[in-house]
């Protein structure tokens, strides 16, 4: 594993002996991609462009005339200079024009990899990775971008992500943000992808990529079930066991988009990150942002060499320390047997069974809390109905323990019922547009976890929950796509913010209560996938795959899920 620059320091070659990446200053200002892919021990000048007329485009503005910006292969593109495909970065600079033309200006290779606190990122440990720091420049914009490259010891892995800084005078506005952005050579290639809906997730679509943008997406709220942050290119004719494929994940459980761009001349350029759509973000002078990061997956080997990247990814530089490789539960949930109709009876009737079956953790699911047996109220309220259950959770719990079964509980944290009263209390809390009666999904409003008053609730009342050490397990449910998207504790001009800052608060809640209880497992439900992706599995190492359990459709669901993620993380 290594990271070495050329002598005249214009050209870097990252590589760990199983796959290479290759970059290049051109002429000491622009940062060109060169190569991706099976390890090389030195690069030659190949992928060069050949100069020609392109019509009428712009050109170049050194040395050989028939170089044209729409040529170059940029490693982090910009619009408004003459490159007229995707950009990997648009800002509005102090003039208002989205325009500029970012300058290599220095790099460095790092001894550690780089975390941020806010964004869940891979990890690894000492010896297991090395890391290449790029900075980018433009002066009279003062936008500054680090972007950050780095590769895993005997994983045919790459990982990106940016931090964008304003060092000018003026305030600046991000229109869009790319994790990563990759020229590929011009072939002929198959798009791959997993799209769904509700109960019916992770179909595998391919077909075979063309001229023109082919684009996936969420603006769902969440990485939703519609589309998985996750996209791969297949050279035609792949299988499971041979073909080369490059794989593109997101490690981000918010809005995306994910694209490839065939141009007229069959150059590919692909993307993943942010979805753009009515998102912008303001940087005063001083600020930065940070993009999600984002994964690079080199096969030579089909798509189980795909897959077997991805899952010893995630397995060893994802989950949880606390849960690698750790042998789950066996688990009886209490939802289908009782729905919100829970009583002591039920409960310890369903739990002594499954103690005779083997089954290792009990799962009490929604009803606990409500004040009758549907889902039309007391959502939010967290306080657990004696009348159906005397004693409350810690009798639940000292009783499932008791028959010798670890104790898990659900929870719907992010919504709140029209009666409960915290949203009595706090009307301002929740996702809501003046003048707009709020819609409901599945008779709920959703929290606006962008606000710290609402995050800090949270934390406080799953810790009441947590810190007596009688509960063993959460199952973490979200039920609804996001409405209304608009934050009443931000101003006008910065709305468009409210969707990615509610994704941010909801990960500084997982991580907070995570971190306090590391030895409790904790597994995303999210309606069957509405939140499945590699950024809800650092916090939680298991996740729900579906809501559908036909032994026929669930065999689909799994194969498609079992793609990129590990059997440990697709809960059946």
């Amino acid at each position: 594993m290594s990271i070495t620059l050329s002598s005249d320091n214009s050209i870097v070659h990252i590589t760990n002996g199983k796959i290479s990446y290759v970059m290049e200053i051109l002429d000491n200002k622009y940062l060109i991609h060169r190569y991706f892919g099976k390890s090389i021990r030195a690069w030659h000048s190949s992928n060069t462009l050949i100069p020609f007329k392109r019509s009428y485009t712009i050109e170049y503005p050194e040395k050989n005339q028939n170089i044209y910006f729409d040529d170059l292969t940029f490693e982090y593109p910009t619009p408004g200079r003459g490159d007229y495909r995707l950009p990997a970065l648009t800002v509005a600079g102090p003039s208002g024009a989205a325009v500029i033309d970012l300058k290599f200006h220095s790099w460095q290779i790092l001894d550690h990899k780089p975390q941020e606190k806010s964004l869940p990122m891979s990890y690894d440990n000492k010896d297991e990775s090395e890391t290449l720091e790029v900075v980018c420049l433009d002066s009279i914009s003062g936008v500054k971008v680090y972007l950050y490259y780095t590769i895993f010891k005997n994983i045919n892995i790459i990982t990106r992500h940016q931090h964008i800084e304003n060092v000018g005078n003026s305030t600046i506005h991000i229109e869009n943000a790319q994790s990563l952005s990759l020229e590929l050579p011009a072939k002929q290639y198959e798009f791959l992808s997993l799209y769904g809906c509700h109960a019916k997730e992770a179909n595998i679509n391919r077909f075979p990529l063309h001229q023109g943008i082919q684009r996936i997406n969420s603006g769902y709220g969440s990485s939703s079930p519609r589309h998985q942050p996750f996209y791969a290119l297949l050279q035609p004719g792949t299988d499971e066991s041979s073909g080369e494929v490059y794989g593109f994940q997101l490690i981000y459980s918010g809005n995306f988009s994910a694209a490839a761009e065939m141009d007229s001349f069959g150059q590919i350029r692909v993307q993943i990150g942010i979805n753009p759509d009515e998102f912008n973000w303001t940087l005063s002078q001083g600020e930065s942002f940070i993009t999600p990061e984002a994964v690079l997956n080199y096969s030579d080997e089909g798509l189980n060499g795909m897959s077997n990247n991805f899952h010893n990814f995630i397995q060893n530089h994802i989950i949880p320390c606390s849960w690698k490789n750790k042998i789950r539960p066996i688990l009886l949930n209490s939802w289908e047997a009782m729905y919100y109709d829970v009583n002591l009876e039920k409960i310890k009737k369903q739990a002594t069974l499954a103690k005779e079956l083997g089954i290792e953790l009990f799962v009490l699911d929604d009803g606990w809390f409500r004040k009758g047996n549907d889902s039309h109220s007391s959502m939010g309220e967290w306080v657990c109905n004696e009348e159906k259950l005397p004693g409350g959770i810690q009798y639940v719990s000292d009783l499932i323990h008791s028959i010798g079964l670890k104790f898990g509980q659900w929870f719907e944290p992010e919504a709140v019922s029209p009666d409960c009263s915290i949203y009595i209390e706090h009307p301002n809390w929740i996702l809501n547009v003046p003048g707009y009666e709020p819609l409901k999904g599945r008779h709920e409003y959703l929290l606006d976890l962008g606000q710290n008053e609402v995050q800090e609730y949270l934390i406080s009342m799953l810790n009441d929950y947590l810190s007596d050490g009688k509960i063993d397990y959460i199952k973490w449910d979200m039920n609804r796509p996001f409405t209304d998207v608009y934050s009443s504790a931000l101003p006008y001009e910065r709305q468009s913010e409210t969707a990615h800052r509610y994704i941010l608060g909801f990960y500084r809640v997982l991580n907070e209560t995570t971190s306090a209880y590391p030895n409790v497992l904790f597994e995303g439900c999210s309606s069957g996938g509405c939140r499945f992706d590699a950024g809800m599995l650092r916090y939680f190492p298991q996740n729900w795959t579906s809501d559908n359990t036909d032994a026929c459709d669930r065999v689909q669901i799994q194969n498609g899920f079992s793609l990129i993620y590990p059997q440990s993380c697709a809960l059946m």
